[in-house]
């Protein structure tokens, strides 16, 4: 899919996002991320993900708000779970880490 079919595709712009992470490309990444997520807010995974790329960016408190975003919109999602506790590692909060770590393993 092109750039100008896909500006208005979440999909689109997540599965960009993956690309430019991949690539090493945080800040892009996050641009597509942000974008994916603001135009479809109700899923998980684009908030789990920005949150990831915020965190490796160094801002833990906004990467622990999409992350809390994502298990808010599914508790059951291991992914969202385990991001909180890399986040929750990266920021130095053990305990909050292996709270999540453990929400993530047994739900």
């Amino acid at each position: 899919m092109s750039g100008e079919n896909g500006i208005n595709d979440s999909g689109y712009w997540f599965s960009r996002g993956e690309t430019e992470r991949d690539c090493g490309n945080l800040r892009q990444a996050r641009l597509c991320f942000e974008r994916a997520a603001d135009l479809d807010a109700d899923v998980p995974t684009y908030w789990a993900e920005l949150g990831l790329i915020l965190s490796e960016c160094g801002e833990h408190d906004d990467a622990v708000k999409c992350l809390r975003r994502s298990t808010d919109l599914d508790p059951t999602c291991a992914e969202s779970w385990c991001g909180r506790g890399v986040v929750f590692c990266r920021a130095g909060d053990i305990d909050a880490a292996l709270f999540a770590f453990n929400r993530a393993v047994h739900g």
